[in-house]
């Protein structure tokens, strides 16, 4: 039997957004979240996040470098419902 692959939830995409905002290395994240490194790097890849460069001076803090929970569980969602390719045979034909 094969692997069961379990996209990650809302929650957890929320928890993502918290702990960068915090300032929380991804790596940390996925360990805490009991995921791999590596998922947690492709869905912020996926989703626009950019590393810090630099500390900031005073001011506003940015916003998790980009990442938001909401929009990255919206288009995982439509990216599950669409298929990546057209089908051949057409219903009716």
């Amino acid at each position: 039997m094969g692997k069961i692959y379990e996209q990650l939830s809302i929650e957890e995409r929320t928890m993502i957004q918290t702990q960068l905002g915090l300032g929380i290395k991804p790596a940390a994240i996925a360990a805490g979240l009991k995921r791999s490194a590596s998922i947690l790097s492709r869905e912020l890849h996926r989703n626009g996040w950019t590393r810090p460069k630099l500390p900031r001076g005073p001011g506003r803090p940015t916003v998790a470098g980009g990442y938001g929970a909401e929009p990255a569980h919206q288009r995982a969602r439509v990216c599950t419902v669409t298929p990546r390719v057209e089908r051949r045979l057409h219903p009716g034909t």
